[in-house]
Parts: structure tokens; C-alpha cells; sequence
């Protein structure tokens, strides 16, 4: 695969982990959340964000 389509596979995932989460704090899943919140992070660091994102909604 090429680091495009790499990257393009990564920012979906975090796409679709944030519709997730979304759910999982409304119906009230506390450790699901938490999964989900990791599993953007992993993401994000993956794509050279990590650092950007310090702080950001997910609470790190």
C-alpha cells in the first residue's frame, strides 16, 4: 500500500472511532469510551498528530 492510501485508511478510522465514542458517551459507557479515546490517540499519533492534539477533547 501506498503512504497515501495508508494515511487515507488511518483518518478513516479515526472517523468512524469518533462516531463510536460519540455513542458510547451517550449511552453512558464509560469503558468503552475510554477504548475508543485511546484507539483515536494510537490514530492520531500514526498520522504525525499526536502532539497537535494534546489537550483536544479527548481529554489527554
Amino acid at each position: 500500500m501506498s503512504r497515501q492510501t495508508d494515511r487515507d485508511a488511518e483518518t478513516l478510522r479515526v472517523l468512524t472511532t469518533e462516531k463510536k465514542l460519540k455513542e458510547a458517551r451517550i449511552s453512558g459507557t464509560d469503558a468503552e469510551a475510554r477504548r475508543l479515546e485511546r484507539r483515536i490517540d494510537d490514530s492520531l499519533n500514526a498520522l504525525g498528530y499526536g502532539d497537535k492534539y494534546k489537550g483536544s477533547q479527548y481529554g489527554h
